[in-house]
Order: structure tokens, then sequence, then C-alpha cells
């Protein structure tokens, strides 16, 4: 279920009335990236409730991201600061089917890079997708 135009006292009511465990915050709306007070307060709220912070929705995109202004260690600093134990994030910005050999390339080079950063933090990255999202973020 996604709750992301809801506020986060909101999303933790929701959470709690549908007995779940834990909450994914999002990067946009909920825990924005380079924000670390909010995510404090955030982890405060969540785990107050009783709940757990299972992921950081950050929407940042291997190969694409850094280019673009959003850098990786702002999406981790947040990332710990929510309590979260894992990172999701996408793989490039367009279809595989469009995607070229230079594309790729920087998209597992940076996977590689931010996956090793994660763990230096103990975390972990893992990737998602599913449709309805736009290609840039």
């Amino acid at each position: 279920m996604t709750l992301a135009r809801k506020g986060v006292h909101e999303v933790i009511a929701i959470v709690k009335e549908a007995g779940l465990e834990g909450i994914e915050w999002w990067g946009k709306d909920h825990v924005p990236h380079g924000d670390t007070a909010i995510a404090a307060k955030v982890k405060a709220l969540t785990e107050e409730a009783g709940l757990k912070v299972s992921s950081y929705g950050s929407y940042y995109r291997t190969g694409v991201s850094e280019a673009a202004g959003l850098s990786f260690s702002s999406v981790l600093d947040t990332a710990a600061a929510l309590g979260a134990p894992t990172i999701r994030v996408w793989a490039g910005n367009c279809d595989y089917g469009q995607t070229n050999e230079a594309q790729i390339g920087k998209i597992v080079a940076d996977t590689i890079r931010i996956a090793d950063m994660a763990a230096e933090a103990g975390l972990t990255v893992t990737f998602e997708f599913h449709g309805g999202t736009p290609l840039q973020y």
C-alpha cells in the first residue's frame, strides 16, 4: 500500500490500524533527502508507535542521480538517521530496451559504489521497480 500523499502521523495511524509491523518511509514527501533532523523525528515517532522502519524509499537512480544533483551520501545519511536497514533504489531511469552499454556500465558502477557505501554504514541497498513511477525523479 502506498501512502505517499499522507502525512507522517496519518501513515503511522493507518499502519497501526492495519496491524502491520513496519513502514517504508519515502524520500520525497515523508523524509526528504539530506534532512537528518526530520529523519530522526520520524524514526522516533515510528518507534513510539511500536513500529519499525523497514526501509527508506529513496528514489535514487543508479547511474543518474548523482549527476542530477542527488548525492547518495545525503540519501545514506538520511537512511541512517531514520534507522532504515535498507535503502531502495532504481536501476537507471529508462527501460532496459532503451538503455545502451555505456548507460548500463554507469548503472553497474554506481550500484557497486553505493552498495559499498551502504555496507560500510551497516545498511543494504535493494532495487525496486513498479509501474506508475515517472522515469525522472
